[in-house]
């Protein structure tokens, strides 16, 4: 396999960056308001109580998971490691700007899928440009 070096223009990057910032912001207020939602609601009876709390538990986890790898995506645009693949390659900007937290290019996407047997869900985003 030929590996891919080719670095994000500078304008590519901060176009990307401001791309995640924005997103960073829209989880935060989303699990902020969530989380008032919940302390200020009544709770259910104690039949539907169960449920509603487990889906809304699993929500809060949900973005707080994404809200991490946004993180994580910023810090790695901080260190210089953004759109670079675990086998040293470049993930594409298309890629990137399709799923700004992708941290694999397609082929070890789709090389991990083969392996395990399920589909990630950043397998199968390929841009030829």
């Amino acid at each position: 396999m030929m590996v891919v070096t080719r670095r994000l223009t500078a304008e590519r990057l901060a176009e990307l960056k401001t791309l995640l910032m924005g997103m960073q912001r829209v989880v935060q207020v989303r699990l902020r308001l969530h989380r008032e939602e919940l302390i200020a609601t009544e709770r259910p009876k104690p039949d539907d109580g169960e449920l509603v709390n487990g889906l809304e538990i699993a929500l809060i986890g949900m973005r707080t998971a994404n809200l991490h790898e946004i993180e994580q995506a910023l810090l790695r645009i901080a260190t210089g490691t953004y759109g670079r693949c675990q086998c040293k390659g470049s993930i594409s900007y298309h890629r990137l700007k399709a799923l700004p937290t992708v941290r694999t290019c397609t082929t070890c996407a789709e090389r991990e899928e083969r392996k395990t047997g399920r589909m990630s869900r950043y397998s199968g985003f390929s841009a030829q440009h």
